[in-house]
């Protein structure tokens, strides 16, 4: 995980894809930039998703609010070299529900995407990442309309916001009560804030979010 981080990255060392993002589907805000620095790579490529995100969060806090002493701690909270009081798996818990309330920045406003499949576009480290979406190093990032979404031909079968909007809140709620079991007293606010109002959103829009396709052939 810690070697998949976006924004800082500990193991290179080096910082990528700084200029995150451009708004896109939203029906007032298309183009505006929006800071959503952070979370995880996908995989081998730079995509990055709320679905699986929470997921990832949501394990990490249950592995330590089971296990506790099983869990070290030989980094800080920025992933470099360096104990920090804090065990490394609560760190890397962190640095994702920090970037989950960037991609949820008020109330009625979430976003589940950064890229898309334009970036399967051949091998580079994420610090040498030029690939451009129209808008030089800013990368788009997908508002939740709760409706399909498909940049050309081909559409997702979107059909609301429940699904994501409340794993984003469960992920918060162990969050901070995990936090809270260790006295972490900086890290408790933001997720108990975060809780509420997400799941009132998606109970609002009921369905499930899908990721954005964009057909491979297009940019092969």
């Amino acid at each position: 995980m810690r070697q998949q981080r976006c924004g800082y990255n500990p193991f290179l060392r080096d910082s990528c894809h700084t200029h995150d993002g451009y708004i896109i589907y939203h029906p007032t805000m298309d183009s505006s930039y929006i800071d959503v620095r952070g979370g995880w790579h996908d995989a081998s490529d730079y995509l990055q998703y709320r679905h699986d995100i929470r997921n990832r969060r949501l394990s990490d806090a249950v592995c330590l609010s089971a296990e506790p002493p099983g869990f070290g701690d030989q980094y800080s909270a920025s992933g470099d070299p360096g104990a920090n009081g804090i065990p490394d798996i609560l760190d890397e818990a962190r640095w994702g529900l920090e970037w989950l309330l960037r991609m949820n920045p008020e109330p009625g406003m979430m976003f589940h995407q950064i890229a898309d499949d334009r970036d399967h576009q051949g091998f580079r480290l994420p610090t040498e990442d030029t690939i451009s979406y129209g808008k030089g190093l800013e990368r788009p990032v997908y508002y939740c309309p709760g409706t399909p979404q498909g940049i050309f031909a081909h559409s997702n079968r979107t059909t609301g916001i429940a699904s994501i909007a409340g794993k984003y809140a469960s992920a918060f709620a162990l969050g901070s009560g995990t936090c809270s079991v260790r006295s972490i007293p900086s890290f408790r606010a933001p997720p108990l804030k975060a809780q509420g109002k997400p799941t009132a959103f998606g109970k609002q829009h009921p369905g499930v979010c899908q990721t954005c396709p964009v057909p491979r052939a297009l940019f092969l």
